[in-house]
């Protein structure tokens, strides 16, 4: 607080508010990035004190070109030490939302990997598959830390023989390499890829060797990049990271460092959910019990049908049907079905304006609120928001 003289008298004057100069910095053009420096940009709305540097063509600058003496805090992709050391030597606040390397001494906001990796190996159990392979990069700490999420479900699950067949490439990886991996697995086998550019190339090289997709392989990629899943044939099922909200973390972290302040560690990013299409669109059952179910349920889902109509169809006990599914599928018979109609209530929120109460009762759900309450307790996301998000996609 500062002191000015008015007539003999002391006043108080307002001490100055303190101005901190941000960049946003990356060396890389993934499509991921945009969505995470939006947040960013939505996080300095609020901060009054931040003044955002960059080019008018160019928001997001090379680290080569951000001047440490011009900046008070950076946040960005940082890939190894020789990225920021300039910064840290400067004194400039610096926090990162990478996770490609995992001993930096840094602070650091990510996505949560593993739950990323458990998701796509639930879908893939769902499915009915008992082969699946993992393709990653060894290089990367997010790859690795993927595996394990996608290894720790299936070893969990209590169906035996469950083995994850792995593959480490660098880039995208050739299709050549990747054919001859693909050749001796077992099929049919559900892949997940660490992204969406490495489950297109994996599709392409499972089709210059003959196989069916899904039939034979089903891919699950990371990223639910617009251009990539809807260019890919056939259309590819991802998982969607919440980038936006890791950038959003990020600078929050970033202002409490600009203020002299010890963040908090922040958690790991849960991902959005994901978005299921053509590249897993099927249902591996040996069981020919669980086949018929499964059948009727597709064909019935939108129909007011309960456990009952199912047991009436195949004709056995509930408690023989409900071992049956949960040993092929993990799941039990009334899952099924609610699983069923919500994945029809994604597909028309996504590509139609209906109202909710005609979606709804389309997809066998009683009332609007009912599909509200099964879609937030499968997706994590009300039916609104799940629009929101992806609907625009």
């Amino acid at each position: 607080m500062k002191l000015a003289q008015n007539g003999g008298n002391l006043i108080d004057m307002p001490r100055p508010k303190r101005i901190f100069r941000v960049a946003m910095t990356s060396d890389n053009a993934a499509a991921n990035m945009h969505s995470t420096f939006l947040g960013v940009l939505r996080y300095s709305e609020q901060a009054e004190n931040w003044v955002m540097v960059g080019q008018l063509q160019q928001p997001i600058q090379a680290f080569k070109e951000v001047d440490p003496g011009s900046v008070d805090g950076v946040v960005g992709f940082f890939r190894g030490l020789h990225t920021f050391e300039h910064f840290r030597e400067a004194g400039v606040a610096t926090v990162n939302f990478s996770n490609s390397i995992e001993n930096l001494d840094m602070p650091r906001v990510g996505n949560d990997d593993e739950e990323i990796g458990r998701l796509a190996a639930r879908h893939l159990l769902e499915r009915g598959f008992t082969q699946f392979g993992f393709l990653g990069d060894d290089f990367h700490w997010y790859s690795r830390r993927r595996l394990a999420g996608f290894r720790e479900v299936i070893e969990e699950d209590s169906r035996l023989g469950r083995q994850v067949h792995v593959i480490s490439v660098s880039g995208q990886g050739d299709i050549e390499q990747l054919s001859r991996w693909l050749g001796p697995l077992p099929k049919p086998v559900g892949v997940m890829a660490i992204n969406d550019w490495r489950a297109i190339t994996l599709i392409q090289s499972a089709q210059q060797l003959g196989l069916r997709v899904p039939e034979d392989l089903a891919v699950v990629g990371v990223d639910n990049n617009p251009w990539l899943t809807q260019l890919s044939s056939p259309k590819l099922t991802s998982i969607e990271p919440d980038w936006e909200r890791v950038g959003f973390e990020a600078a929050r972290m970033l202002d409490e460092l600009l203020r002299g302040e010890t963040p908090a560690p922040s958690p790991w990013i849960k991902p959005l959910g994901m978005t299921q299409r053509g590249s897993t669109d099927i249902l591996i059952a040996e069981d020919p019990v669980v086949g018929r179910s499964m059948a009727y349920i597709q064909k019935n889902y939108a129909r007011p049908i309960t456990v009952e109509h199912l047991l009436d169809e195949v004709g056995v006990s509930r408690r023989k049907l409900e071992s049956r599914l949960k040993d092929a599928l993990g799941v039990t018979p009334h899952q099924a079905i609610c699983r069923a109609r919500v994945e029809r209530a994604k597909e028309m929120l996504v590509q139609t304006d209906s109202p909710m109460e005609p979606i709804a009762r389309k997809c066998g759900f009683g009332s609007s609120n009912q599909l509200q309450i099964v879609f937030k307790r499968l997706t994590g996301m009300t039916p609104g928001q799940y629009r929101q998000r992806f609907g625009s996609r």
